[in-house]
């Protein structure tokens, strides 16, 4: 520095080294380096904006700083950079001398990337690049909003609009992704260099996922061990999933000719031309489910498609970990169709050998004709995969959304070897490509699949596992004391006939299925109601005998409903509930009204058989007290000659066999509302702490205890019916009398003389509520716990003796075997995951020593600086097999040690249990 005491000139970057005021030429020498600093200049009042082009500051490319070319050729005087920091006009001189590089190459190794191939204009500085490539990813913040940023940086610093330069990034950008992506696929080292690349070999591999040959053994060794029938064959299985996302739309902007993908196919969409040629031979397809409820369901003859190319894309991602899959999306035309999804999985599962799950919430409808449409497409497109070697489910949260039927045949449950995954994974990756949804609407088709690729790419680059060891313990010691407990009581004979059911049921489901419940005969108040509707009931003038019924039990229900409301309004006193009650009172009393109407017809005879004090219930006509008439059922006259005198033939019957029907629905409904007290105590023990959460864990837990309650009255009371009309007979074996002590969960046992005073002390205290009483105590299953009697409610009891059927013990048998299996399997599937990483970190490697060497023909810089890139990503991959291998040596150990110790029946269950069963089932057949 000249060291003038009086400089006129200062710089406003912060990271400058040029600190204070210089002069003019300190200026230029000190920025020859950073010629896009913004310069301040003193005009003896305030510091106003100059710039370093105004300083005659230029900037000589393709010679060492501080020299000059002396056959400079200079840019444009209006030659822009786009930086960070806003936009500059900069004085640019490119050498021209006889060994001078073409200009788009100065400007590179100046880290500029140039905006034309030839006599560039414009420049956008690398670190521009790479910031923005980070926010669009990471924050999926658009173009024009870097854009804006930098003009108004700029217009705050010049006070004046820069030139429109917008449409320059955008083409830059989607140069920079295309190239990176090339880059770090290893293209640069390719002989073939990008024109070879093949389809999906841009996208990220799952690390954790089966590669044959890279990660795990050949597709041949594979084949050996399944011959040895050898258990652990199932930890060789690709889990995907698939969904469709209606969020990330495409409006019709532009075309596919004029702006086509850079990488068609190459990524992780599919090639486009075989995926349309596939969709236009369906066309005129319409699709609808007739078991899901889900709203994709309903879109599948979707009609708001006014604007849009694109309405969705089907996505396939895997379904342990979360990676999107190369080749597993596609866009939707129309809705979500099943040729789109069978257009993507044909291409994202063209090379897969190993077996595979998929998951996908319509599966149900999806699957029932899958291979019969995969006849449909060419000979190269077929699946190598036969159709044993693919098994479909439903993801656990939809599950539950789509009929009965569907529950336990697609369940993730009780599928061997699927582990712990939710299979959920895709909808969280949903959650986080959605927000680059707003973008990518008005792109055009190549741009928007280019970006889209983009950010799949960074997701699966910043995906990590999960790992769950603890969790399989408690599930094992949890079962083992459960079947303790069982065999105990039903004997080691039933248990065995159970494990041949589910067995039998996982090799074909058209078996019975050992996980649902089914009523052997009986039937609940609504299928009765559904078969009078039906016609299927016979009684003489049965539809009006059915609405006679009808309005019975509905006068009934809503009577006690009143008188529920009134208990409630005694406390609150509200008005509304006092209006409330008198609209529910209005509308008992016609429904009173039309069924004397009836009771005319069908019990003609009535009022000879009652007293004056009854007759008035007859004639009441006043909303008053209404809930208080009685209704004089068959069930309220006095003994079968009244009946018989009284009522038509069938009248009696029919109200036994709906209050038949009404007692086993209370007792279905008892059993569910006891397995959601189980679970809601032992989610309260593991997971509640705090006074708010428990304060609203109490209220839940007070709704199922009310619920409990009202279906023990329900039964009750549809018993006591049943008993005045039938008396005693063999229908008591299966509806017994329901003591306050039957009333327990599997899991819970009777209290002690000592607790049941407590629990009276606490509610005399105000503590407990009074609709909280009971006669149980839960607790989890425990030692010494199988010597307790279980209730009878647990199993139908269709004899006096103690030989039950325990239905829905089995079920609960079964359900806990399954979930300690799932959990065994999942501590096997994670320390495979975890040596199929190293292992995959150890090939890739390996893989990029190999490249180094590829481009012997290519000039001697171009050949270090491809050798420096394969050897610094050769130590990059030894460096996170090092550190993984470190960081999981605990867990494998863990995991490794927890297998040791497996009981070996639980280990080798599935391979000697095989022919056994098979010959069982046949047997009992």
């Amino acid at each position: 520095m000249c060291r003038i005491t009086e400089g006129r000139y200062q710089c406003c970057e912060q990271e400058c080294f040029a600190m204070g005021s210089v002069c003019r030429a300190c200026c230029i020498n000190l920025h020859r380096r950073n010629p896009l600093h913004w310069i301040e200049e003193w005009n003896s009042s305030f510091f106003q904006h100059q710039s370093l082009q105004g300083l005659e500051l230029r900037m000589q490319l393709g010679h060492e700083l501080g020299s000059t070319c002396p056959c400079s050729s200079p840019a444009s005087k209006d030659f822009a950079v786009l930086h960070s920091n806003g936009i500059h006009n900069v004085s640019v001189d490119f050498c021209a001398c006889s060994l001078a590089t073409e200009r788009r190459q100065q400007l590179l190794r100046a880290s500029w990337w140039p905006a034309m191939p030839t006599d560039p204009q414009t420049a956008m500085t690398f670190p521009l690049l790479h910031l923005f490539h980070t926010l669009n990813c990471q924050g999926k913040m658009p173009a024009f909003d870097m854009w804006k940023g930098l003009e108004i940086m700029t217009e705050n610093r010049t006070g004046r609009r820069p030139p429109d330069r917008y449409k320059v990034l955008l083409r830059t950008i989607r140069q920079w992704r295309h190239l990176k992506q090339c880059k770090r696929a290893g293209h640069g080292h390719d002989p073939t260099g990008v024109q070879g690349t093949s389809l999906g070999e841009l996208a990220l591999e799952c690390l954790a996922c089966p590669h044959p040959g890279w990660n795990m053994p050949e597709v041949s060794e594979i084949e050996e061990v399944k011959r040895l029938t050898c258990p652990q064959s199932w930890l060789y299985t690709l889990f995907i999933a698939l969904d469709v996302n209606y969020c990330v739309r495409n409006a019709v902007v532009s075309s596919d000719e004029q702006d086509p993908p850079l990488s068609d196919g190459w990524g992780y969409f599919v090639e486009k031309g075989p995926y349309l040629e596939h969709l236009h031979k369906f066309v005129s397809q319409e699709e609808i489910s007739t078991c899901s409820g889900f709203a994709a369901t309903f879109l599948a003859n979707i009609k708001n498609v006014r604007g849009l190319r694109t309405t969705g894309v089907v996505g396939c991602t895997c379904a342990r970990h979360g990676v999107w899959q190369k080749r597993g999306f596609g866009n939707l035309q129309h809705g979500e169709r099943h040729c789109n999804v069978d257009g993507v999985v044909v291409q994202a599962l063209n090379d897969v050998e190993v077996e595979v799950v998929i998951s996908y919430d319509i599966v149900c409808q999806w699957g029932i004709h899958f291979w019969e449409r995969m006849a449909e497409f060419p000979d190269d497109a077929h699946l190598k995969l036969t159709q044993d070697a693919i098994i479909m489910c439903m993801p656990k949260f939809h599950l539950w959304a789509h009929k009965p039927q569907c529950h336990a045949r697609f369940s993730f449950n009780y599928v061997h070897g699927s582990g712990q995954t939710h299979r959920e994974t895709i909808e969280e990756n949903w959650a986080d490509s959605n927000k680059a949804s707003a973008q990518t609407k008005m792109m055009g088709p190549g741009a928007r699949q280019d970006t889209l690729d983009d950010i799949f790419g960074f997701h699966n680059y910043r995906i990590m596992e999960s790992f769950a060891i603890k969790e399989a313990r408690v599930h094992r010691d949890d079962f083992e004391r459960f079947d303790e407990g069982i065999i105990s009581y039903c004997g080691k004979a039933t248990t065995a006939q159970w494990l041949a059911l589910v067995t039998a049921w996982e090799k074909d489901h058209s078996r019975p299925c050992p996980y649902e419940a089914t009523l052997q005969g009986n039937e609940t108040l609504q299928e009765r109601s559904m078969r009078r509707r039906k016609g299927q009931v016979e009684f003489v003038n049965h539809q009006v005998l059915a609405l006679f019924s009808c309005l019975a039990y509905k006068s009934r229900r809503l009577s006690e409903h009143i008188l529920e409301m009134e208990v409630k309004a005694l406390a609150m006193g509200t008005v509304y509930q006092q209006l409330n009650i008198q609209k529910q009172r209005s509308s008992l009393l016609r429904k009173i009204n039309r069924f004397r109407g009836l009771q005319q017809v069908f019990m003609p005879n009535l009022r000879l058989v009652l007293s004056p004090s009854k007759l008035r219930h007859l004639d009441a006509s006043s909303a008053f007290n209404v809930e208080s008439i009685k209704l004089f059922m068959p069930s309220e006259l006095d003994d079968d000659n009244q009946r018989a005198r009284v009522c038509t033939p069938g009248v009696a019957e029919m109200e036994s066999r709906m209050h038949e029907a009404e007692s086993h629905d209370s007792l279905q409904r008892l059993r569910s509302s006891l397995r959601n007290r189980a679970a809601s105590h032992l989610f309260t023990v593991k997971n509640v702490t705090g006074q708010n959460s428990t304060t609203q864990n109490q209220g839940i837990l007070r709704t199922i205890q009310m619920n409990i309650h009202a279906n023990k009255l329900r039964y009750r009371y549809s018993r006591n019916v049943l008993f005045r009309l039938r008396g005693h007979g063999p229908w008591e074996d299966e509806l017994r009398l329901l003591r306050d002590e039957d009333i327990r969960g599997l899991n819970e046992r009777l209290q002690t003389e000592d607790e049941l005073h407590e629990q009276q002390r606490l509610r005399d205290l105000g503590v407990m509520d009074a609709t909280g009483e009971s006669s149980t105590n839960w607790n989890p299953a425990q030692r010494g716990d199988s010597r307790r009697v279980l209730s009878w409610i647990w199993y139908d009891s269709g004899t006096k003796d103690n030989t039950p059927k325990f239905t829905a013990l089995c079920i609960e048998w079964c359900k806990a075997r399954a979930r300690m299996l799932r959990w065994e399997e999942e501590i096997q599937l994670l320390d495979e995951e975890m040596r199929r990483v190293i292992s995959f970190a150890d090939w890739k490697a390996r893989w990029w020593s190999e490249r180094a060497e590829l481009r012997p023909d290519a000039s001697p810089e171009l050949q270090e600086g491809l050798k420096a890139f394969a050897l610094e990503h050769t130590i990059s991959e030894g460096c996170k097999k090092a550190r993984v291998a470190e960081k999981w040596a605990p867990l494998r150990r863990l995991a490794q040690e927890y297998q040791r110790n497996l009981p070996v029946e639980i280990i080798l269950e599935y391979q000697l249990q095989e022919e056994v069963v098979e010959e069982e089932v046949v047997d009992d057949e």
